[in-house]
């Protein structure tokens, strides 16, 4: 489905890894193992020509075997092939959803072994390999287009036991750096 599509580069949208109290921070310890987060297409929606979020294609990266997941899928989801944990995953809704931010899972992470769990930092990447080739990123697609619209969003952090900036940055593109791509 999304190897045909042009891609439109939506600024300032990204997949987010968002913790319970609203910010890319999340405390686990041997007293409280067990921590939970959401994975969440922030202004997804908008970053397309088409209007609404009809799926998304991700991977979310530096979780190590110490950990056990447990994801949920946004119950309107109708397709969802993979886990967002490895390789990727593709999610895809059967109608768009206009929300401006659209929770894609939930999260439950439980640390295994005995000991404080050490600083984590969980980045959301493209899927591996991504199903379309020339975009390596986080990618959304958007609905009532002639054609499946594509964008590549930036990708969310989340920071286990440790700070950090939760802010990623966001480059806008240029109309000239945009043809380069189709050269």
């Amino acid at each position: 489905m999304l190897a045909l599509a042009l891609p439109y580069l939506g600024l300032a949208a990204s997949i987010e890894l968002i913790a319970p109290d609203q910010t890319c921070h999340l405390d686990i310890s041997t007293a409280q193992p067990t921590g939970t987060f959401s994975i969440v297409a922030v202004r997804g929606a908008e970053a397309t020509c088409g209007p609404g979020l009809t799926g998304a294609e991700f991977r979310v990266e530096g979780l190590s075997s110490d950990w056990l997941v447990l994801t949920t899928a946004n119950p309107s989801a109708v397709v969802v092939i993979g886990s967002p944990f490895g390789n990727g995953v593709n999610i895809a809704f059967a109608t768009a959803l206009m929300d401006p931010s659209v929770q894609l899972f939930s999260v439950t992470m439980i640390y295994t072994l005995a000991g404080e769990p050490p600083p984590t930092v969980l980045r959301v990447v493209a899927k591996n390999p991504s199903s379309h080739p020339h975009w390596a990123c986080p990618l959304v697609t958007g609905g009532d287009c002639p054609c499946p619209a594509i964008a590549c969003l930036t990708g969310g952090l989340l920071y286990i036991n440790g700070d950090g900036n939760c802010l990623v940055g966001v480059a806008p593109a240029t109309w000239s750096g945009v043809k380069q791509l189709f050269h």
